[in-house]
């Protein structure tokens, strides 16, 4: 149980559909690359004409999926995040994504900082903010904000 919310058979049986799809999108994302760069010309000679997802994309797209399906985090419960909780949290990591090591070494992690906590959304608790490695909160940053978009996207349809 998570959060409140009970985890049904088809709930579980959904997450792992979802983890074998997104399994088998990775492998066909890397045959593609490969095939790219065995059998087409332009490719192989550097001039990039069709392009591969980049390496930072794919791992934004995997963050998102680790949200809603490592995590266990809906759609709907994105849609109830209506001030602006999931873009603050977004600007939290890309903030802290920002720093040199040393100024990240400053703020964590005996220190809050008092700029993270204007940022943080104000009913999430501090214990939800993990930033890991530069990378990693960008990363999560993007992810964070594609979630928002996705929010806007079907609360204008939704009209």
């Amino acid at each position: 149980m998570m959060a409140g919310v009970e985890i049904t058979p088809a709930h579980a049986a959904a997450v792992r559909e979802a983890e074998r799809l997104q399994q088998a999108f990775s492998d066909l994302t890397g045959r593609y690359e490969a095939l790219l760069r065995d059998c087409h010309p332009c490719y192989s000679a550097g001039e990039h004409h069709i392009t591969p997802i980049p390496a930072a994309v794919r791992d934004v797209i995997a963050e998102r999926r680790r949200q809603l399906h490592g995590e266990g985090w809906t759609l709907a419960h994105d849609d109830d995040h209506t001030e602006g909780e999931l873009a603050r949290a977004a600007a939290a990591y890309a903030l802290v994504g920002a720093l040199s090591d040393e100024r990240r070494g400053a703020l964590f992690p005996s220190s809050w900082g008092c700029v993270l906590r204007d940022i943080w959304p104000d009913d999430w608790g501090r214990a939800w903010f993990k930033p890991k490695s530069r990378r990693e909160d960008l990363v999560r940053s993007a992810s964070l904000l594609i979630a928002e978009i996705e929010r806007i996207d079907r609360a204008r349809a939704g009209r």
